[in-house]
């Protein structure tokens, strides 16, 4: 139909028959990622994050970013007219997903609404996109290059259980200087990102079906008591919760 209005908000359903990486892009459009159903991670500059079902991720216009889908994931992602609607954030931000933005967001792929239907429900849909807190685990990047060594190792086996003082020792440091560093530019101390490490690369085996008790001990858990006990505390249920969303909360 010619004359039309172009829609502000276009989302599409991505399913991932294969494991792949995404390579660093950007887009000229704000992103909404939500609906998750499997492993999805996103990594923006400086912060890596493990995307839950439960909540979503606006990447800003014009913002790096790149990811890893496990095979059988699925999402949806919304592209957002910048000019339309400018967005309150200028960096990455996980934002809540309640059912009647998600409705909406579905509402909207209705080719049969008039424009004006189509304006209301996109004012309303954004009218409701919050940032939430605590939902996701977001692993941020030190920028010295010496706690960065730490925590590049840190993610390449998050079951390396040498003390802050012993990896302090590793690159030049004091253990008090190594911690200051990892508070002043990741917002954490660092026994706080190395918990949010380890979770993080527990939910990628717990995805691939591995048991709570066979992951502990591969992030660095000598019980599954004290795995599940850090897992609550980082994201607020259990692993096996928190894998069961994974699978099932993704809209049809």
């Amino acid at each position: 139909m010619t004359g039309r209005t172009p829609a502000a908000l276009v989302t599409k359903h991505l399913v991932e028959p294969h494991a792949r990486s995404i390579d660093w892009h950007v887009h000229r459009k704000h992103e909404l990622l939500w609906g998750f159903a499997g492993v999805r991670t996103v990594e923006t500059e400086g912060i890596a994050w493990t995307l839950p079902p439960t909540a979503g991720l606006w990447v800003p216009a014009g913002v790096r970013h790149a990811g890893f889908a496990g095979a059988g994931a699925r999402h949806y992602f919304t592209l957002v007219d910048p000019v339309r609607f400018p967005g309150q954030w200028d960096r990455p931000v996980l934002v809540a997903m309640p059912p009647v933005v998600r409705e909406l967001l579905l509402h909207l792929r209705d080719a049969t609404l008039s424009d004006a239907e189509r304006e209301d429900a996109e004012r309303a849909a954004m009218s409701l996109v919050k940032p939430v807190a605590g939902t996701g685990i977001a692993l941020p990047t030190p920028t010295d290059p010496r706690a960065r060594v730490v925590s590049a190792g840190l993610v390449e086996n998050p079951a390396d259980r040498r003390t802050t003082e012993q990896w302090a020792a590793e690159v030049g440091l004091s253990g008090r200087t190594l911690d200051r560093l990892f508070a002043g530019q990741t917002g954490m101390t660092f026994a706080r990102w190395r918990v949010q490490a380890r979770v993080r690369a527990a939910i990628l085996l717990l995805a691939d079906g591995q048991t709570a008790t066979a992951v502990a001990h591969q992030v660095g858990y000598q019980t599954a008591s004290a795995f599940v006990r850090a897992f609550r505390q980082t994201t607020g249920t259990t692993p096996g919760a928190y894998v069961a969303a994974l699978r099932d909360r993704s809209p049809a």
